[in-house]
């Protein structure tokens, strides 16, 4: 494991100096945001013009994080993140305190500032294996072919670090897995591979899990909360039997991932939950014509007559609109997902008033013409999309930058265009 705890304001700034020093130069953040974008221009055009005395490998690196931070710097990616990094480390060079930043956003600028450079934690493969030759013809080729042989060699040593779930032993211990839980829920294997029992015997709760599989503390309290909040929460059998059933392994931890939630994530969806915001994130209610319909592609619909799952996915992107794993009343009416045909009405265009047959009973995005699930969520003036930056108490001290007009208020805010505690996730 990483150790995460060096990553701070202090070791950022000794390890960028030369990023605090335009930092605390500039005086307000929309002059950072130039600033900074200019120089990560002139930083990329003096690697390629000086290509013939660094590697391949840090020219690539230098122009990737180029870049990122260009695009990082505008007010079209602070927009649409609703969080500003050039907001962020203006607060870090003046001192501002921000507890809403985290060590995984440290450890990301820091890597991306010394990506500018070049740099970074290692030696690319590239710059290893793939140093260009001083030969010609068939001596350069013979030389090429020596390099690819030592790269594929670096390559299949990582690869080996990971198990494959092919490999026999994983096999064997999936198969031990399965007549473990087997035992312990007292079902056939028969039953086992029945996709109705496997539905019928959903797993929600955080004991009746932690009898089936070692959890870690912060997964237990992660579920207990989730269910505690209203969360959508649920594992089939099955998924559960690809865990390891030990709290130190690391092998299954993406598996976790996928649907134990975080507790960081636990948080931040009660917290949206006591504001009131609509978690509608990939904005359906905007890209769906007709009822039961997503269209955001141009020969693909998505068709929605199911809202919900046997199993919920952590960051499934309807996740917001699904009370439950396998909720009751789920299946849309007959008549909502039948097609318009001759002499019969059409289907009923998005509306600010909801059929509670396609949904569970509750409007999530009431105003926004969107059908939800939690009736919590019916205030679309907090939907986050909508949220103006000035609002988060982070940034009502740095005074004027851009006059924004604010949503909430109608008039012209001294905020500017701020962020959003949304570093975590960054």
């Amino acid at each position: 494991m990483i150790d995460t705890s060096k990553f701070n304001p202090t070791y950022l700034q000794a390890k960028a100096p030369e990023i605090f020093a335009i930092a605390r130069h500039t005086h307000s953040v929309d002059d950072l945001r130039a600033s900074l974008a200019r120089m990560a221009n002139e930083m990329m055009f003096e690697a390629f013009d000086d290509y013939d005395t660094i590697s391949e490998g840090s020219i690539v690196r230098v122009r990737d994080c180029a870049k990122v931070m260009i695009r990082l710097m505008t007010r079209r990616s602070e927009d649409k993140a609703r969080f500003s990094v050039a907001r962020a480390i203006f607060d870090i060079a003046h001192n501002n305190p921000r507890q809403d930043l985290t060590p995984a956003f440290y450890a990301e600028l820091l890597y991306l500032f010394l990506g500018l450079q070049g740099r970074g934690p290692g030696s690319t493969l590239a710059d290893l294996h793939l140093i260009p030759s001083r030969y010609a013809h068939r001596k350069a080729a013979i030389e090429r072919s020596r390099q690819l042989d030592e790269l594929y060699a670096e390559m299949n040593l990582r690869l080996t670090k990971f198990v494959s779930g092919l490999d026999q032993e994983a096999v064997k211990q999936r198969e031990a897995r399965q007549q473990q839980i087997c035992a312990r829920m007292q079902a056939s294997i028969d039953q086992w591979k029945d996709w109705t029992w496997q539905v019928a015997h959903i797993l929600r709760e955080a004991d009746e899990i932690a009898q089936l599989l070692k959890l870690r503390e912060t997964e237990y309290q992660a579920i207990q909360k989730a269910r505690a909040n209203g969360l959508p929460f649920g594992i089939t059998p099955y998924y559960l039997s690809l865990m390891d059933d030990t709290q130190d392994a690391e092998k299954d931890r993406a598996i976790r991932a996928q649907v134990i939630p975080s507790p960081a994530y636990v948080e931040k969806m009660a917290e949206a939950q006591r504001f009131g915001h609509c978690l509608d994130f990939m904005l359906e209610a905007d890209t769906s014509p007709i009822d039961l319909i997503t269209r955001r592609y141009p020969s693909i619909c998505i068709f929605k007559p199911f809202n919900t799952c046997p199993q919920i996915c952590v960051y499934c992107q309807r996740n917001w609109e699904i009370d439950d794993a396998m909720q009751p009343g789920a299946m849309a009416s007959q008549k909502k997902s039948t097609p318009p045909s001759s002499g019969s009405a059409p289907i009923r265009p998005f509306t600010k008033s909801w059929s509670p047959a396609a949904t569970p009973g509750h409007e999530r995005c009431r105003d926004r013409g969107h059908p939800g699930a939690l009736g919590r969520y019916s205030n679309a003036r907090t939907h986050p999309h909508r949220q103006p930056y000035a609002s988060h108490p982070a940034y009502a001290h740095h005074g004027p930058s851009r006059g924004h007009p604010g949503p909430l208020s109608g008039k012209w805010t001294s905020a500017g265009r701020g962020g959003h505690p949304r570093a975590a996730q960054l």
